[in-house]
């Protein structure tokens, strides 16, 4: 077929029309669906006015695999564009005959015409890219590009409906499949290559049959054919994404968490498979994001049933008494822990209070244990704003264990919420000499001399100021802030060229802020460095080029300097 003209695709539902375009347009680059205009499931006498100057890519679906995946799946989209052939409902073959024998006369007369190629599902499956290149003329898969899913998204979900689908086993009745082909226009199966004899029947109501009706309605099975389905979830459904999930779903309705649960984590991991087996678009993500929707789901409620349990059994192990003082002080801490976790941070720390209770009793335990029941009633406290009494907690959990540097590191944090930036650096020191590679204490030192230096700033001791604010930026060189902050300091004290150096290392540190050049130009003017201040100016203006601030300050280095800007 010549590429020249317009192509178009066109199909019955059901037919494999999704995967041949999504061929199409990935190994070849053409657009088969959007761009002819032409709706892909129309009949010949729906286009009479858009023939001319297209040429029709047909896809055919065997017709008993068509009927098959119509009445195991959903014909919906089908009955609904469609309804005067389903007057008297789904269950007649006669229907199905109908509207398939009228669709593909209309459109095995174009082929046949001159106008169109048949393009067979079947063919598709097995030839992939090399089977639709020649049949569209644009060379074998070897000459094309990109990477596109082997096989159609309905299959690759069940990889083993691969091969049974390439034996066109049928698990429909023989009868219902009889009275359907007796039905079909004569010549049609022939025109289009399709036989009946190539068909192999299975037996009904199979698993593979039961599981599309399944997904199609759960309602549908009896009790004992959803435990068979439920067995074949290591076996036969192991890969297969739609029913795992739909399993799932069925499971969690009838509150069997654990299953639920179980399910569809199968399920995710089931999707994730077909897709890097069959590299498929983004699209083919959408069932498995509602599946990992649905299991959040069924986590969050399990996990809230778990802390309640786990709530439970502690108090009422409290509450039963005769413990020893370890034994209480750790229910007390698993039950300040859970209630914590289910964000009840005013019963946490009563229990947490209680937890420390009986730490000083000789049967305690070990004094790497009792630490730490201060430090999670300390980070507590802290949380609720009780600064004082966490403070308290972390120092009695660093005389305890005066190795552990999360105790010094999260009082400082207190120290600093209650204003108090000496005690706030002491106990930073003291986290980092235990940990000097965790970046986040050098990080919360750098920001507790900065604290102390704005302080002082405040009160006017800028002498003071600059050197704690030198020590801020020393220990953090990479937050701008600090050397901006300190130049601004030595501006103040008339150290202009202290200043500018502070100043060139803020705007150093990426990301850059604008203001920060703006400063450094406003220090360039002042000493007479007129040609650095217009660079300066230069490269706030393209941080923030609709600040005019940053255009007045160019104007000023232009004018300066004699230059014109």
């Amino acid at each position: 077929m010549s590429t020249t003209a317009l192509m178009a695709l066109v199909g019955i539902q059901r037919s494999g029309t999704n995967y041949v375009s999504n061929l199409a347009r990935e190994r070849f680059g053409i657009d088969v669906t959007t761009q002819s205009g032409v709706w892909k499931h129309a009949f010949v006498s729906e286009c009479a006015d858009e023939m001319e100057g297209k040429r029709f890519l047909v896809v055919t679906r065997h017709p008993v695999m068509w009927l098959q995946s119509c009445l195991l799946h959903s014909p919906r989209d089908l009955v609904t564009r469609r309804p005067e052939f389903f007057r008297d409902g789904l269950d007649s073959p006669t229907s199905f005959a109908d509207v398939y024998s009228h669709y593909y006369s209309g459109w095995s007369a174009v082929c046949a015409a001159g106008h169109g190629s048949l393009v067979s599902y079947e063919a598709t499956l097995d030839g992939g890219a090399d089977y639709l290149g020649r049949i569209i003329g644009a060379g074998t898969a070897s000459e094309c590009r990109g990477h596109v899913a082997s096989v159609p998204m309905s299959l690759a979900f069940a990889p083993e409906d691969v091969e049974a689908y390439r034996r066109l086993e049928c698990s429909l009745d023989k009868s219902i499949v009889l009275d359907f082909w007796s039905r079909l226009d004569p010549a049609l199966p022939a025109e289009l290559g399709y036989d009946l004899e190539k068909i192999s029947f299975v037996a009904t109501r199979s698993a593979r049959s039961l599981g599309y009706q399944f997904l199609q309605d759960p309602g549908r099975i009896s009790e004992a054919e959803f435990q068979q389905l439920l067995l074949e979830t290591d076996g036969r459904f192991a890969n297969d994404g739609p029913i795992l999930d739909m399993l799932s779903v069925e499971q969690a309705r009838r509150s069997n968490q654990d299953s639920a649960l179980f399910l569809g984590c199968k399920a995710i991991l089931a999707y994730q498979g077909a897709m890097n087996r069959f590299a498929m678009d983004s699209g083919a993500h959408t069932p498995q994001v509602a599946a990992i929707d649905r299991l959040i789901e069924h986590l969050s409620l399990r996990r809230a049933q778990t802390l309640q349990n786990t709530i439970d059994h502690f108090t009422a192990r409290i509450t039963d008494g005769d413990l020893t003082a370890t034994q209480d002080s750790e229910s007390c801490f698993y039950l300040s822990d859970c209630y914590y976790k289910a964000r009840d941070l005013n019963k946490a720390i009563e229990y947490g209070r209680r937890a420390v209770e009986p730490a000083s009793a000789p049967d305690a335990g070990t004094r790497v244990v009792i630490p730490w029941l201060y430090h999670h009633l300390g980070s507590l406290l802290a949380e609720a704003g009780l600064h004082e009494e966490a403070v308290a907690n972390f120092a009695r959990a660093a005389e305890l264990e005066p190795r552990e540097y999360r105790y010094p590191m999260h009082a400082s944090h207190s120290h600093m919420a209650l204003g108090d930036y000496d005690a706030a650096i002491r106990t930073a020191q003291s986290a980092l000499a235990l940990n000097q590679k965790l970046p986040d204490i050098r990080l919360l030192l750098a920001e507790c001399y900065h604290q102390k230096a704005a302080v002082l700033v405040g009160t006017g001791d800028l002498a003071e100021a600059t050197r704690y604010s030198r020590l801020s930026a020393e220990t953090a060189p990479e937050r701008p802030g600090y050397s901006y902050f300190l130049g601004e300091i030595e501006y103040r004290l008339g150290n202009d060229e202290a200043a500018i150096r502070a100043a060139e290392v803020a705007t150093s540190c990426q990301p850059a802020e604008a203001w920060h050049f703006h400063f450094l130009g406003r220090l360039h003017l002042k000493v007479g460095n007129h040609a650095k201040a217009a660079l300066a100016f230069a490269n706030a203006r393209k941080l923030e080029p609709e600040n005019l601030e940053h255009a007045r300050g160019a104007e000023d280095a232009a004018r300066l300097s004699g230059m014109v800007v």
